[in-house]
């Protein structure tokens, strides 16, 4: 199985399980998941990878591993509730966690655990320039996590302003001397980076490039005169059985 545009024709597949049941469809699904589970083995270092580079007529592959199918493990896991299709991520630890579109502390149930690693990560709340790089922080998880996982604000203070500064010296590009044709925004960089917005203000992502199984617990309609910034809306819980949704009222609008 090569990567790329083959599993990209698969987002109308697992819409029409999530929308309308199809079970050959989501048989197809499970029984091409489980091919690439089989496939998962010990490296030399003794961590397992889960191979997704795969010749199914031979039952050969190449070694590595790819976070291309991630959203396949996610979907299989959501309609199965089998934790098997989880070993991929708990492979790659608290990482992994960019690669799901759902609250994957909760879910997983690694919020005691990887919670005290992405915040250990992501250094202290109020330091600025203490990820890697500013395009780190402008499009990586780490400050989005460390919220969830803490409650401190102060992590996604500053999420945006590296965001904000990035998109302002990216405002040309973005617009005018557009490298892309077919999309306007993007998972991560040059494009506006909206994926840390949608997991804090839905609960997960909806909709961003590679992350193809929606992952958001609620959406938001605003009647007028209200509109999306008439609310400061923040998520830091998402499960099926519970949400803790923190809203202030910035208008006078009800």
């Amino acid at each position: 199985m090569e990567q790329g545009a083959q599993l990209y024709g698969l987002p109308a597949a697992l819409d029409l399980v999530l929308f309308n049941g199809m079970p050959e469809t989501r048989q197809m699904v499970l029984e091409t998941v489980d091919g690439m589970l089989a496939h998962r083995k010990q490296e030399a270092n003794g961590r397992f990878v889960t191979r997704t580079e795969i010749n199914f007529k031979t039952d050969e592959d190449l070694p590595g591993g790819d976070s291309t199918p991630d959203f396949m493990f996610w979907a299989a896991y959501r309609w199965t509730g089998d934790k098997k299709y989880t070993l991929p991520f708990m492979d790659a630890g608290p990482a992994s966690l960019a690669n799901i579109s759902s609250n994957g502390l909760d879910l997983l149930g690694v919020r005691d655990t990887w919670g005290k690693q992405v915040v250990a990560a992501a250094g202290p709340p109020a330091a600025s320039g203490v990820t890697a790089t500013a395009a780190q922080s402008a499009s990586g998880s780490a400050e989005t996590f460390a919220w969830e996982a803490s409650g401190d604000t102060s992590y996604l203070t500053r999420l945006y302003s590296a965001q904000l500064e990035a998109e302002s010296n990216r405002e040309w590009i973005n617009t005018e001397g557009s490298l892309w044709i077919d999309r306007v925004t993007d998972s991560a960089g040059p494009m506006f980076v909206n994926t840390e917005l949608q997991r804090a203000r839905f609960g997960g992502i909806a909709l961003v490039r590679n992350h193809i199984y929606p992952g958001n617990s609620v959406s938001w309609r605003f009647v007028a005169p209200a509109k999306a910034t008439s609310l400061g809306i923040l998520i830091p819980e998402a499960t099926p059985d519970h949400l803790k949704i923190v809203v202030y009222n910035w208008t006078q609008c009800r």
